[in-house]
């Protein structure tokens, strides 16, 4: 080894003997790379290199099990739908009275981009689009604040408006029924107003509880002719009796000496008895309201139904809050469940149909081990191809790292742990160790090669380092450009993509990083100075197939390349021919099956419609149950009209899941009329994308896939679309 003491070291710098025109040029600062540079202050400060990786290790497993688990990452977009209930009025007076005004108030609102109204018997729907870039929460503070200048506006007995974000109906985190066959179904309906619907609603992370099904429970006041006539009382004064009866009436304070009462009217008639001795103004002086009228408590008019195994039953519909976790809340309610299931009165059944809950655990840990699999099979794959265990470990060591590592990022965002994210880190196992493989085989390389008596040890692992890092970092960075468009797209698309592309970027940024500071630090602590990688029998073995094959294609390339245009122009019309979906089918051990009747149809033949295919569906083999929905509840985000039911066919364990539903199509499209048949989650996904779809005017009707045929079915109505001003 040669040295020359003129250089800034003196004496202690060797030559390189490897670059005769220049043997100072890899040494001195002045020549030296940038890349270069920051190996050589790398390998010096190993240990810091160490700790640091571990303290990062640490903190990506603790964030990777704090992270919020769902099934697909959070769609809310700025897109609010604003219903608005007014019982018993036709579609013009809900056009002319409620329609008009709302869409009038919420169209000048500032970053709205339209307003899209769809008007149904009792029922109005106002769609409201803002900007991309528009906080949700903003959206909702100005439409609310909108709203309550209108509400007065509106006409005597309609409800309050309910806002939903677009993604509403993937917040119905499970049905749970309350059935009896004995039990009088008002009584069901006041048992679960009373005591189940407060219990649930109070749950943490548990939005609202939906209603439908049962009697509620109502006083039904019926004049007698004969009397009124009698006792001269008009009907305007037994209205004026009974708007003054649904509360107290405080009159003020009265003070006596030192001393202040509050002073109250008792005028709240709850019960039949006390609507029968509300006063009335006759002709000549004052009646009770049980002298000329008949008062008992009989079932409300109602607009929904609900039907288990094919007997009436109450159900609940739990909705979550959009920033709840879902594991969490589905294992509060359950907890819930069990519990109001000891204190149940004789006769009653507390039952969960549908848990969306089991549904994620399910899918989760199905990604998850696919994670493993194939964190397992790179394991394999590189003890075998390196053929040195140690090296193969040292390359391993980036794979957890970058992956426990990655929910940090994660967490930074905003992000959490779904089937988008896990997908991604799925995806990419073999793409994070791609730039550790290539840095540790040259290094190995190069210490194989090495010669001690040349140049120091160090001097040629940052030597190495330095020849393959340009390389390796302009791979990852051509991999990482891929995901751009991903990060680029709008809308429901963007929401759900965009977490897949940040979790691979995340995954793949991290594994650059190890490879750049602790893959050389490991080497040099850990690969001794004889490391060889020699070839494998099996890459031996493969070699002496395919070095016959490649000689022939070389002498033969006009053939070669005419048989991959065969193969090339086959592939692409089959990808052309493929179909598309906006996501993969999900394993949900249930289907979904929508129906649409006759748009004059009164409930009850909605429910004998539907009580037919009911009876065919119970009867597939596999089927454990069959649950309904029929029409809408009192105050639900769901505003279909009372002629679309909602049928879930539950599936036993052991059920072939593509048997049976091919017999559920065949049941649908026996019926006569149209049926589709989809899962809960993926319907639930369509419904809100056709929900804040854009409407054409003329078209009235609520747009749902009616049947196998994919015509659109609807209930005559009205639907006109509005411009937002900025």
């Amino acid at each position: 080894m040669g040295t020359d003491p003129s250089l800034p070291n003196g004496s202690e710098v060797p030559l390189d003997p490897a670059m005769p025109h220049d043997p100072y040029a890899v040494y001195t600062p002045q020549h030296r790379t940038l890349i270069r540079r920051w190996f050589d202050f790398l390998l010096p400060h190993k240990g810091w290199v160490f700790a640091l990786s571990l303290v990062w290790g640490l903190a990506g497993v603790f964030t990777f099990a704090q992270l919020k688990r769902d099934l697909f990452p959070d769609m809310n977009l700025p897109i609010l739908s604003v219903l608005i209930q007014s019982p018993g009025r036709a579609t013009p007076e809900l056009e002319l009275s409620v329609a008009q005004p709302t869409e009038q108030a919420l169209g000048g609102m500032p970053g709205v981009k339209r307003v899209a109204t769809t008007v149904l018997p009792e029922l109005v729907q106002v769609v409201v689009t803002f900007d991309g870039d528009t906080d949700p929460w903003r959206a909702r503070q100005l439409v609310a604040e909108r709203l309550t200048g209108v509400i007065g506006s509106f006409p005597t007995g309609t409800r309050p408006p309910l806002m939903s974000s677009a993604s509403g109906r993937l917040q119905e985190l499970m049905e749970v029924v309350l059935e009896s066959e004995k039990v009088d179904p008002m009584k069901l309906r006041d048992y679960a107003e009373q005591v189940l619907a407060p219990r649930l609603q109070s749950l943490p992370g548990v939005a609202r509880v939906e209603r439908l099904g049962g009697q509620e429970r109502s006083l039904q006041i019926t004049l007698i002719p004969e009397k009124v006539s009698s006792f001269g009382v008009g009907l305007d004064r037994v209205m004026a009796a009974l708007e003054q009866s649904h509360q107290d009436m405080a009159t003020g304070v009265l003070e006596i000496q030192d001393k202040g009462w509050f002073m109250t009217v008792g005028s709240l008639a709850a019960t039949p008895d006390d609507v029968r001795r509300l006063p009335v103004q006759a002709a000549k002086g004052v009646v009770t309201l049980g002298e000329v009228a008949e008062i008992r408590e009989a079932p409300a008019f109602r607009r929904g139904l609900a039907r288990h195994d094919g007997h009436e039953d109450v159900s609940l519909r739990v909705v979550k809050q959009p920033t709840a976790a879902t594991l969490d809340v589905a294992e509060g309610v359950r907890t819930a469940v069990v519990e109001l299931k000891q204190g149940l009165p004789e006769g009653m059944r507390l039952e969960v149909i549908y848990d969306q809950g089991r549904l994620v655990t399910r899918a989760l840990n199905g990604v998850t081990l696919a994670l493993l699999v194939g964190g397992i099979f790179v394991a394999i794959v590189l003890v075998v191809l390196l053929g040195n265990l140690r090296g193969a470990l040292l390359v391993l060591a980036v794979l957890p790292l970058a992956t426990f590592g990655a929910a940090i990022p994660l967490h930074f965002a905003g992000l959490g742990l779904n089937a988008m994210t896990l997908g991604g880190l799925a995806i990419s196992v073999g793409l994070l160790v791609d730039a550790a493989v290539i840095m540790v085989e040259n290094l190995a390389h190069r210490l194989h090669t090495h010669k001690e008596q040349e140049e120091p040890r160090r001097v040629a692992l940052t030597r190495a380092a330095a020849e393959v890092a340009t390389p390796i970092l302009i791979a990852v960075l051509v991999i990482l450009a891929v995901f751009i468009p991903l990060l680029s797209m709008g809308g429901i698309a963007g929401k759900l993509y965009a977490p897949l592309a940040v979790a691979v970027a995340s995954a793949m940024t991290i594994s650059l990083v190890l490879t750049f500071t602790l893959v050389p630090a490991l080497v040099e602590r850990f690969l001794p100075p004889d490391t060889s990688l020699d070839e494998p029998r099996f890459v031996t073995a493969i070699k002496r197939i395919y070095q016959p094959a490649l000689d022939w294609a070389l002498h033969h390339g006009p053939l070669v390349r005419v048989l991959a245009l065969g193969l090339t122009i086959p592939s692409i019309w089959l990808a052309v021919q493929l179909g598309t979906n906006f996501l993969p089918t999900l394993d949900e051990r249930a289907f979904m099956l929508l129906s649409k009747v006759p748009a004059e149809s009164s409930l009850e033949a909605v429910d004998q419609a539907n009580a037919h295919l009911d009876a065919r569906l119970k009867t597939i083999p596999g089927v454990e149950s069959v649950y309904r929905r029929s029409g809408r509840a009192e105050v639900t985000e769901d505003p279909c009209p009372i002629t679309d039911s909602e049928i879930m066919v539950i599936l036993k364990p052991d059920a072939d899941e593509r048997t049976v539903g091919q017999e559920v199509m065949e049941a649908a499209e026996a019926m006569p009329f149209p049926v589709e048949v989809n899962t809960p989650m993926q319907e639930r996904i369509a419904e809100g994308h056709r929900r804040h779809a854009r409407r054409h005017p003329g078209k009235g009707f609520w747009p749902r896939p009616g049947g196998p045929s994919g015509v659109d079915q609807g209930t005559p109505g009205a639907a006109h679309e509005g411009r937002g001003h900025p």
